[in-house]
C-alpha cells in the first residue's frame, strides 16, 4: 500500500481529495448554519465573509462616518442557527441564485456589492482533480542502460 502514494501526483490527490471534503462539510454546514466572518481592510472598511444557504458571500461594507465610529473595531467570528434555509438568501425577490455572481447589499444609504459564489464551485473542480491525481497511471521513468566494461582477466 505504501507504493500507492510515492511520487507527487498521489500525494496531492489525497491532499485535494481532503480539501473537497472539507469543503463539502462547509457546504453541508452552511445548510443549517450561518458563519459570519468579519475583520478589517483599512481603517474604515470592513470585510466580511459569510457562509450560508450553500453560498460564500465575500464583500467589503463601506461605511459612512457615523457608522464607521459604533462599528465593531476588531475581527470577529458569529455563528446563527438558520431558522427556515430556504428563505435565508434572497436576491432580488428571488431564493434561485447562480453558481457565481455579484449582488448588491442595499443598506439604508449605500449599496454594498457582495460577491456569491457556490460551494459548488470549489468542491467539483477539486474533486475531478482529485479523481484524476489518484486515478491515472504513473509514468514509467526510463532506466539509464549502465555498460560497464568487464576486464578478461585470462587475457
Amino acid at each position: 500500500m505504501g507504493e500507492f502514494f510515492r511520487g507527487w501526483k498521489r500525494r496531492l490527490g489525497v491532499v485535494t481529495l481532503v480539501m473537497a471534503l472539507v469543503t463539502m462539510g462547509g457546504f453541508i454546514r452552511s445548510q443549517s448554519v450561518r458563519d459570519t466572518f468579519n475583520c478589517w481592510a483599512g481603517r474604515e472598511t470592513p470585510v466580511l465573509l459569510v457562509s450560508t444557504s450553500g453560498f460564500i458571500l465575500w464583500g467589503k461594507v463601506f461605511l459612512d462616518q457615523g457608522t464607521a465610529a459604533t462599528y465593531a473595531k476588531f475581527a470577529y467570528w458569529d455563528t446563527e442557527i438558520i431558522a427556515d434555509p430556504n428563505s435565508d438568501i434572497l436576491v432580488d425577490g428571488s431564493s434561485q441564485l447562480r453558481w457565481f455572481q455579484i449582488i448588491a447589499i442595499e443598506s439604508a444609504n449605500s449599496s454594498h456589492p457582495f460577491w456569491v459564489i457556490s460551494y459548488w464551485c470549489f468542491i467539483l473542480p477539486l474533486t475531478a482533480l482529485s479523481a484524476y491525481l489518484l486515478l491515472t497511471k504513473p509514468r514509467k521513468l526510463a532506466q539509464k542502460k549502465t555498460t560497464e566494461l568487464i576486464a578478461n582477466e585470462g587475457a
